[in-house]
């Protein structure tokens, strides 16, 4: 393993630091990644199955204790879904486009160093997108349907923009919070050492977008989120007041699976 403080004494260092001109200038910071992201390798510390959330705060959004249906009902202890996972960023590095499991809902939390960049697709047009990276990874959806939950594909706002595909950007500075719909399709990358923490959960509303999920059931997300358990636990019940799902929600967040990317074997999954 690895210590926070000598992770962050790598991020510094000259080949993993972002350009120092443009430090607020999104477009440059944009242009930058996009041309560079797979010259030289980023450092991600993903998936760490901790939270710097005080269990004893009571008010606000705190992500250890958030109180929705994942913490009411029979649903066991899986780090990411039910409780918080921490992530340690660098310039570059970056979470593939992706829906959360079982199209949860998620929440994320910067809690300091450089900002994050966003990009998310409504889930009204996730019909759109599922048609466009259909058509850039034939293959890959030939092998798995649900091939964009193994989170390994990078997509550019230049091929959405040309395929129609209708998303939003945000900039996630130190102390915001990020919250994403359920069955978003989003994606993202850091411009700096960060420490970031996220968490999914459910209310009444997510429900019927749950049970209608696709979900990945190959050998390629075999170290992922059990999420027979979940459904079982969760999607046998029934609100009778039911509320619609409020699709209009476009802010976004991500979870990365255990071990992160190697870059190497990532190249021709990477469109600009």
């Amino acid at each position: 393993g690895m210590m926070a403080s000598d992770f962050e004494k790598m991020a510094s260092g000259p080949s993993h630091k972002a350009p120092e001109r443009g430090h607020r200038d999104d477009d440059f910071l944009e242009r930058s990644f996009w041309s560079s992201v797979t010259i030289n390798p980023p450092l991600y510390g993903a998936d760490v199955a901790v939270s710097f959330f005080d269990e004893r705060l009571d008010f606000g959004w705190n992500l250890r204790r958030l109180g929705c249906l994942l913490s009411q009902y029979d649903v066991p202890e899986i780090p990411g879904v039910t409780s918080p996972m921490a992530y340690f960023g660098t310039w570059k590095s970056f979470f593939g486009w992706h829906k959360e499991d079982i199209d949860l809902y998620s929440i994320n939390y910067n809690h300091a160093g450089a900002a994050k960049i966003w990009y998310c697709v409504s889930p009204r047009d996730g019909h759109t997108f599922d048609r466009m990276a259909r058509g850039l990874f034939p293959e890959l959806h030939a092998a798995c349907p649900a091939f964009v939950r193994h989170k390994d594909i990078m997509i550019s706002p230049r091929l959405l923009r040309a395929a129609g595909v209708p998303f939003v950007q945000a900039r996630q500075e130190p102390g915001e919070f990020i919250v994403l719909n359920a069955a978003a399709y989003h994606s993202g990358f850091n411009l700096g050492f960060n420490i970031a923490e996220a968490v999914n959960f459910a209310l009444p509303e997510w429900l019927p977008v749950g049970r209608a999920a696709l979900n990945c059931e190959c050998s390629a997300m075999s170290d992922g989120v059990p999420t027979g358990v979940v459904r079982q636990a969760m999607l046998g019940m029934h609100f009778p007041r039911l509320v619609h799902v409020r699709s209009d929600w476009t802010l976004c967040n991500g979870r990365r699976r255990r071990g992160g990317w190697r870059l190497t074997t990532l190249r021709k999954r990477i469109l600009m």
